[in-house]
């Protein structure tokens, strides 16, 4: 696989033309060196600029439909797991469903590998702004270096898990990223680790943003919890969950009000203007007597047990001609405005469910038990035994990472 060349060399153009038009009309000067190039030197020669075209990001993020940063992960992996099955045939959600995707499958190509390489040039091409700058204020420039940085990392978590080695791109040159071999996958797993460490030195507690639209250091945090995780660094893992946890700025929401759109327990959450999710959009029918698009397998909806508040929150039905659905419910409006909600891409229960699975691991089975039962409570669900053994306990925490995630 390669990344094409096209996208890759106007990558840096893209972000220049959407930050001029976000700071003013005016022409710029031609002059030596070429205009292209000192227009990237303008774009980062003040805090607003560069600040412009950083944020630039998380528009791409939410830039089209069900792409892999959108909704798409949700969809397209519950569509491949037997948690989801699409109602009428459908060319997009059939292969997923049936395991017969190919590599020109759409969702695969466009919302997912090609969606991610953009997002990671992107900010590859910021750092490079950002390096070469020597007229931003420096508190800035960390700001917007660690954001781009945990943002990469979080792109690549996606190809790798889904893909497993793949091209380490790491910067903007379109001749060495069109013929880039893929990377044994323990490279690209080091290269997030270093990006998330160095951000999370780089960002403050303090959110850049009015909401929590950008990246702070407690987001790169739940990420890194996040690799350390996959990786099995459990002390790593454990850490960076308590570091999140321990913060005093989130808390577990109810659970009707956990994907809310301030919620207390979304600690980075995607925005999207005048519009809902694309999750809520898929998810929720046209009317209470249409058959949704999606809906949610007997498997994963006999999960949930009973007297788990999940279960009346997350999931909601539609009884089309004596046949009843039931769909995912988490975001309870569709793409129309009103603005009612976020898709939250990290949230506290995820951190929770972390530090349990690392606690096990390292032998603290009581430590593990604790947050594990932090969930099942705000879930409304009794508390798990002290006595839980390890295999039990193991089960546990898989069950409830499957009912909360």
């Amino acid at each position: 696989m390669f990344i094409s060349s096209k996208r890759n060399y106007f990558i840096p153009a893209f972000i220049i033309l959407a930050t001029l038009c976000c700071m003013s009309c005016k022409k710029f000067v031609e002059a030596d060196p070429p205009r292209h190039r000192l227009e990237f030197t303008q774009v980062f020669s003040t805090d607003a600029s560069a600040t412009s075209a950083a944020c630039r990001y998380y528009l791409e993020m939410a830039f089209t439909t069900l792409q892999i940063t959108g909704g798409g992960a949700s969809i397209y992996l519950g569509l491949s797991a037997d948690e989801l099955y699409p109602t009428v045939p459908n060319l997009n959600y059939d292969p997923f469903y049936t395991n017969s995707m190919l590599p020109d499958t759409e969702p695969i190509r466009g919302a997912t590998w090609v969606r991610a390489y953009r997002l990671i040039v992107h900010a590859n091409a910021v750092m490079e702004g950002l390096n070469q700058s020597q007229t931003l204020t420096p508190s800035v420039k960390s700001q917007l270096e660690g954001e781009m940085l945990t943002g990469r990392a979080m792109s690549y978590f996606h190809l790798v898990t889904l893909f497993g080695p793949v091209p380490l791109i790491t910067g903007t040159d379109f001749m060495q990223n069109n013929s880039a071999p893929r990377a044994d996958t323990s490279l690209i797993w080091q290269q997030m680790v270093s990006d998330l460490e160095k951000a999370v030195n780089l960002l403050k507690p303090a959110y850049p943003s009015a909401g929590k639209f950008r990246i702070n250091r407690h987001a790169a945090s739940a990420m890194l919890a996040r690799v350390h995780l996959y990786r099995k660094n459990w002390e790593g893992a454990e850490a960076m969950a308590t570091t999140v946890i321990n913060a005093g700025t989130y808390s577990l929401a109810a659970p009707a009000a956990a994907f809310a759109m301030n919620s207390p327990e979304s600690i980075f959450h995607i925005w999207k203007e005048n519009n809902n999710t694309y999750e809520g959009n898929t998810f929720i029918p046209t009317s209470s007597t249409a058959r949704p698009n999606l809906a949610i397998t007997t498997s994963l909806f006999n999960a949930f047990e009973a007297g788990d508040l999940r279960k009346t929150a997350w999931i909601n039905r539609n009884t089309v001609s004596g046949i009843t659905y039931h769909y995912p419910f988490k975001y309870k409006s569709r793409i129309s405005p009103p603005l009612a909600e976020y898709l939250i891409v990290f949230r506290l229960a995820e951190q929770y469910l972390i530090r349990a699975e690392a606690r096990m691991h390292k032998g603290d089975i009581q430590g593990s038990i604790s947050d594990l039962n932090t969930i099942r409570t705000r879930a409304g669900l009794p508390s798990l035994p002290a006595t839980l053994t390890s295999v039990q306990l193991a089960i546990a925490i898989e069950q409830e990472r499957r009912v909360e995630l």
